[in-house]
């Protein structure tokens, strides 16, 4: 991957996140949790993306 290409997908993992979230406050039971689990996803690949980010950085 290239470094655009890693911005353009966390600036993507960043709105599913965010639009996550705010619907989170809202849902109660498990469309709570839905949201949750979307978070921690996006949480997840963004951690990935973060450190190929460093490594293309690094070399």
């Amino acid at each position: 991957m290239t470094l655009e290409s890693i911005n353009s997908e966390i600036a993507l993992q960043m709105a599913k996140y965010k639009n996550a979230y705010h619907k989170s406050k809202i849902a109660e039971g498990l469309t709570r949790e839905l949201y949750q689990r979307e978070m921690d996803r996006c949480t997840k690949r963004l951690c990935e993306l973060l450190a190929e980010k460093r490594k293309i950085k690094e070399a």
